[in-house]
């Protein structure tokens, strides 16, 4: 494997350096402060390639052991009129090794008293990517449970609106703009076809899609320490001064809790500092923002920021996690029993309702006129006398009925005596015919 760091040295502008001019006009090279006599400085033990015969390129060659990394050393330098270019390329086994190499090469060369009379700038860095890349990784895990953590808490508390809830409205403005440019026509179309929905619509879907995945970290910091109102702020102190028109008649206890229950909060207050219990949170993520932009922008980023920002990192990354699992258990527990406790009293008031309704139509009914009569009625059925006279009645019925079945039993057998009478009589005149 093969790293290396580029750097270029310009002469100190206080300094004379590797040549100049003495008060008699000759040129005078002052070797041993050149860049060169500074790396010959520092490695005593590295070796001139004499393959090399550009005159303005020089190739030094060195085996370094330190701290039981090993690796091959070579220094390239090239001069440009009063410019020094130099490239410091080490090779061997490890990529952590190679670094370290490359740490203890640049600690030696810039402590060597080059920067008495150079100054130096850093064109490639191997030693800073390394450590980029090592904390990216980081970053990009924390960023990511953050932005789920956003994302449930806020449509947790304001569904579809999460959005505009709480933020300001330049905040608001700005992420729309980023949106909007981040996604062509082409992309909108896409939304349009794949939801079946018109333009604004699909610009709605793609915002609530997409918001906190355009915001910064520098924005992520306004949304959540930045004191606001919400719209349910808004409507829960309207509803409280509704029923107290009247605050001198509340006590000094409840006047100092609707205080401090209806000051300007920050959402971190409101939804996160009982979940995540950090010390200084604000300022936490205020360096992790700086060395984040460090990071994403492939700046200056060394061991030591390396070591304070993954602890920063992996404390807020750990406490993001609680936050979620605290979340995804007690809040949405919370919120669905919410939400049956609202169904269970919309049912309790419809069935009050249809009770009350029930109960006028039955007053109503029991004052009206209809209903008099009926218990009029009722209150004669009850009285004995006419239970009796209907039972005589129903016996006399019963005994008319008898009487009129036993005639009518009487007349159909006397029908049938004068039919058999009346065939008998047909036979007979018809014998004598015969005869």
């Amino acid at each position: 494997m093969v790293l290396k760091n580029s750097y270029i040295f310009l002469e100190h502008p206080s300094k004379k350096t590797s040549s100049h001019r003495d008060e008699q006009g000759n040129i005078v090279f002052d070797v041993g402060h050149n860049v060169h006599g500074f790396i010959k400085s520092a490695f005593p033990n590295s070796i001139k390639d004499i393959s090399i015969i550009d005159v303005f390129k020089t190739k030094l060659d060195c085996f370094l052991e330190e701290d039981k990394n090993v690796c091959d050393v070579s220094f390239v330098i090239s001069t440009v009129e009063k410019i020094t270019y130099l490239d410091v390329i080490v090779s061997g086994k490890g990529r952590s090794k190679l670094i370290s190499c490359l740490e203890f090469i640049q600690e030696k060369l810039f402590s060597s008293g080059v920067r008495q009379y150079y100054i130096e700038i850093v064109s490639y860095d191997s030693i800073s990517e390394f450590y980029c890349n090592k904390t990216y990784v980081k970053l990009n895990a924390l960023e990511r449970n953050l932005r789920k953590l956003l994302f449930n808490i806020y449509i947790l508390h304001f569904g579809k609106d999460y959005y505009s809830a709480t933020m300001n409205i330049d905040l608001q403005k700005k992420i729309k703009g980023v949106i909007g440019s981040n996604n062509n026509r082409e992309y909108q179309k896409r939304i349009k076809e794949l939801y079946n929905v018109n333009a604004d619509n699909a610009e709605a879907i793609i915002r609530l899609q997409q918001f906190f995945y355009s915001l910064e970290f520098g924005d992520i910091q306004k949304f959540l320490f930045t004191p606001s109102w919400t719209s349910v702020d808004k409507e829960e102190r309207q509803k409280f001064l509704t029923e107290n028109k009247d605050l001198s008649e509340l006590s000094d206890k409840e006047l100092r809790k609707a205080f401090k229950e209806f000051t300007p909060k920050s959402d971190w207050e409101r939804f996160f500092s009982c979940k995540i219990n950090i010390l200084e949170i604000e300022k936490t993520i205020d360096e992790i923002r700086r060395y984040r932009n460090a990071v994403a922008h492939l700046k200056f980023f060394y061991k030591d920021d390396y070591l304070k920002s993954n602890e920063l990192i992996l404390e807020l990354n750990k406490a993001i996690l609680k936050a979620i699992k605290l979340t995804e258990e007690k809040d949405f527990a919370e919120k669905n029993a919410m939400n049956l406790c609202k169904t269970f009293s919309g049912i309790s008031k419809m069935l009050t309702a249809m009770y009350s309704t029930i109960r006028e139509v039955t007053l109503s009914f029991v004052q009206s006129e209809a209903f008099q009569i009926v218990k009029s009625i009722a209150s004669i059925v009850e009285e004995s006398s006419l239970v009796k006279g209907l039972g005589k009645l129903a016996i006399q019925a019963a005994q008319n009925l008898e009487e009129v079945e036993n005639d009518e039993s009487t007349q159909e057998d006397d029908i049938e005596e004068n039919v058999d009478e009346d065939d008998e009589n047909d036979i007979d005149h018809k014998d004598d015919e015969d005869e």
